[in-house]
Parts: C-alpha cells; sequence; structure tokens
C-alpha cells in the first residue's frame, strides 16, 4: 500500500481506504435489500398462484 506524503489522511486513516470500505458497505446493504424485494416478491407470486388455483377449484365445484 502507498503511504507516502502525498495519500491523504484523517486521523490516521487514509481517506482511499475509508472510501473503498464505505463503498463495500454500501453494496452489501443493497445487496441485502436486493434479496429481501426478491424473496417478498417469490412470496408474493406463490401466494397469487395459490389463490387463483383455489379460486379455480371452487369455482368448478
Amino acid at each position: 500500500m502507498n503511504t507516502g506524503t502525498g495519500a491523504l489522511t484523517i486521523a490516521g486513516i487514509r481517506l482511499a481506504d475509508a472510501a473503498l470500505a464505505l463503498t463495500a458497505l454500501l453494496l452489501v446493504v443493497l445487496a441485502a435489500v436486493a434479496a429481501v424485494a426478491v424473496v417478498r416478491f417469490c412470496f408474493d407470486l406463490a401466494r397469487r398462484f395459490s389463490d387463483r388455483s383455489s379460486r379455480s377449484t371452487q369455482a368448478s365445484s
């Protein structure tokens, strides 16, 4: 790692390293939100199909 005098630091932390860590954290949070959205979407689809099949079963009897 470049720890030369040109590296910008705040409280001993290089800003480039902090930016990379923050970017990685935001990507993890975004991936978690996307995973929850996909799971909810799948459960919603399953519920719609089960409702539709139960209605067709009731209508045929």
